[in-house]
């Protein structure tokens, strides 16, 4: 385990970086809300998924040559809740991406294929705000694909599905996610 988390870190995060040297360097920003995921609580007729979250998220993209390819690194959080204010019960679920995707582009649409690893996955469920229980699961690795359109300016917009579980001991979770986001790439 230990192995494969090194193995995971030094592609996501060495690679990106001697990416940098090979072409443009353009920071982004990016934000969305995604639902989906095995259901983890339940309150009041409310249901909290593992994958249903709002996610924010900045890295940056690295254009090599030719033009109609690039690569994208972002670092994030997701946080999801649901609860009842009457009865005090709550839960939530949190995790820290960082994805990896290489894109291709065909005029201003953007399709993109690649890695998410998902740092400390928790959920949290509180009977009563004296009484919670927090689950951590094990570091996360899943598949990411994207599809996004950037309008003239700088925005972009899209879809994106990740397909991931979470695994504590012999507890597994499905947290596989579809969402919308929306976007800004700087110049």
């Amino acid at each position: 385990m230990i192995l494969k988390r090194r193995i995971v870190h030094g592609v996501l995060f060495f690679l990106p970086t001697v990416a940098v040297a090979a072409g443009p360097f353009h920071g982004l920003a990016m934000g969305g809300v995604t639902g989906g995921g095995d259901t983890v609580f339940r309150v009041a007729e409310e249901d909290l998924q593992a994958g249903g979250s709002w996610y924010v998220a900045m890295g940056f993209t690295v254009e090599p040559a030719p033009d109609d390819f690039f690569v994208q690194t972002t670092f994030g959080y997701r946080y999801g809740s649901a609860g009842d204010d009457w009865t005090m019960q709550r839960g939530s679920v949190s995790a820290a991406p960082v994805d990896l995707i290489g894109f291709f582009r065909s005029g201003p649409w953007r399709l993109g294929a690649g890695l998410s690893y998902h740092y400390k996955p928790r959920f949290k469920s509180c009977a009563s705000p004296a009484l919670c229980r927090v689950q951590y699961f094990d570091d996360a690795l899943g598949m990411t694909f994207e599809i996004d359109y950037q309008t003239p300016g700088r925005p972009f917009f899209g879809l994106r599905y990740t397909a991931i579980d979470y695994l504590a001991g012999q507890r597994t979770i499905d947290a596989s996610h579809i969402g919308v986001f929306f976007g800004f790439r700087s110049p």
